[in-house]
């Protein structure tokens, strides 16, 4: 699937394969890297797990600093809080980018998602999931599944 930043600047869409190279590196598609840019123009990106363990979250960093902030006030004691910062907070790495365009995945990252060399970038507006290609793939499955039931949902959002 073609991806593309969504009209107005509004965020991050699309679906796109990559490839990790041996040193845990890969290029995030340009038209993602190009969106990141216009949303949050000169902002580092962190990645951390989602809060399934399923996939790796790539945001910018103020997206990122702005839910920190939201869960900083939250009482640490409550068990979902609790998960919360260790799932996403715990797992979260600032993502440097070499001069091509790669960012280094950190093994820890890597393994818990199940990634390897082959894997799918999502825009979801605000963020990019990084997905094994395979698990992906399951995912992608499991959401035609349950369509009929979401589409009505949705609709009843108004959507």
């Amino acid at each position: 699937m073609v991806g593309t930043m969504l009209p107005g600047g509004v965020g991050l869409s699309g679906a796109f394969e990559g490839k990790l190279d041996d040193k845990n590196r890969s290029a995030i598609p340009a038209v993602l890297r190009e969106a990141v840019e216009a949303l949050c123009a000169g902002t580092p990106l962190v990645a951390h797990m989602s809060l399934h363990g399923d996939c790796v979250h790539i945001r910018p960093l103020a997206f990122y600093q702005a839910m920190v902030d939201r869960v900083r006030d939250l009482p640490g004691s409550r068990p979902e809080v609790l998960y919360f910062r260790r799932m996403v907070i715990g797992t979260t790495y600032t993502l440097e980018t070499d001069k091509v365009g790669r960012v280094l995945f950190p093994a820890m990252l890597k393994d818990m998602a199940g990634i390897d060399a082959s894997v799918v970038y999502l825009g979801q507006l605000d963020h990019i999931e990084v997905w094994a290609k395979d698990a992906w793939k399951k995912h992608a499955e499991a959401l035609r599944a349950v369509s009929g039931e979401m589409v009505g949902k949705l609709s009843d959002l108004g959507l």
